[in-house]
């Protein structure tokens, strides 16, 4: 007599799914339930579990040493002989030569093709974050793109309203040339009247019009530690810089404590944004640095004057890196 085909697919694999269905009404009414010894029922149990865990699931291996171990018999193959009768109860050989049991066979077919569905929606589940993340990434890229645009727009009109600057001084030196050349009729003598380029009256006016606040917010953005969203940042900037001034923001800055907020790898420190919507100048650590700080009516001569030649340097070459600030030059020795 031909032996039957096996109950279950060859690639049937239930391991590491820990539910095997244990039906009680079926269990407990059949005829291995009233015959068999606590032994033989104890080791009957063990081998369902087994079967559920091998490949193809719902099947044992046909070998009384790998059986005896299934059942926890471990080598006592005498023990194992006592109670292989019943505790096989309902298991049958198929044409590959392993035991299979009908009713553990069926539950596994139906559970595996459960953990196909499931394995499917985890799939799909994984495919949406990665469309999720990747939209997420475009977005930021739009983000980062519009605040570089921004930035290029208002670098070119810091850059073009210099150059504006530049050509009308130039051009009242040469109408001043012209009218004492036609006056006199005698070669031009510098007097030292001629127009020029005063960088301390630029400085103290460049508050008023749009290059002052441009050039400050570069200033600040070039002090400030965190480089995010410069766009929001300058915003920001303007309205804090109505209320406290420039200088005020600086000082801040300079006093806050950005290197506490970043541990581990990981950076804590407030976007420039938030840091300024947030009038984080007047938090106590800050307060307290600025406070004994003197204020600029109260630093010695030397120490102003290095300061403002630093500032008409940084002024003359196209304000690049962080400006210079008043307690840089704290250790300045008297002339």
């Amino acid at each position: 007599m031909s032996k039957p085909e096996p109950l279950t697919p060859e690639y049937c694999d239930l391991r590491g799914y820990e539910f095997m269905p244990l039906f009680g009404h079926k269990l407990f009414a059949s005829e291995f339930y009233t015959e068999a010894s606590a032994d033989e029922f104890r080791a009957g149990l063990r081998l369902w579990w087994a079967a559920w865990n091998q490949v193809p699931a719902g099947s044992l291996p046909n070998s009384d040493r790998a059986l005896a171990t299934l059942a926890d018999f471990g080598r006592d193959i005498e023990a194992w002989q006592d109670v292989k009768e019943r505790a096989l109860h309902g298991f049958i050989e198929c044409s590959d030569g392993r035991l299979y049991h009908p009713m553990i066979c069926a539950e596994a077919i139906d559970s595996y093709e459960e953990r196909l569905r499931k394995s499917k929606r985890r799939s799909d589940d994984k495919e949406r974050l990665k469309q999720w993340r990747e939209m997420r990434r475009n977005q930021e890229r739009n983000e980062s793109h519009a605040d570089d645009t921004e930035s290029s727009e208002t670098e070119v009109k810091r850059v073009s309203g210099a150059y504006q600057t530049e050509e009308r001084n130039a051009s009242v030196q040469r109408a001043a040339r012209r009218d004492r050349d036609r006056d006199s009729n005698t070669p031009i003598v510098p007097t030292g009247d001629e127009p020029t380029l005063d960088l301390e009256a630029e400085d103290a006016n460049a508050g008023s019009e749009t290059e002052g606040p441009a050039r400050d917010f570069e200033a600040f953005w070039a002090a400030y530690p965190r480089k995010d969203g410069k766009a929001s940042a300058r915003k920001a900037y303007d309205k804090a810089r109505r209320k406290i001034g420039h200088e005020a923001i600086m000082r801040a800055v300079s006093a806050w404590p950005f290197g506490e907020n970043v541990r581990n790898g990981q950076d804590f420190r407030p976007h420039p944004a938030s840091w300024l919507n947030g009038e984080r100048w007047n938090d106590e650590s800050v307060t307290a640095v600025v406070a004994a700080k003197p204020t600029a009516s109260q630093y010695p001569p030397e120490v102003e004057a290095a300061f403002v030649a630093a500032r008409r340097e940084w002024a003359r070459t196209g304000c690049e890196g962080r400006p210079p600030m008043r307690d840089d030059f704290l250790g300045v020795p008297k002339p």
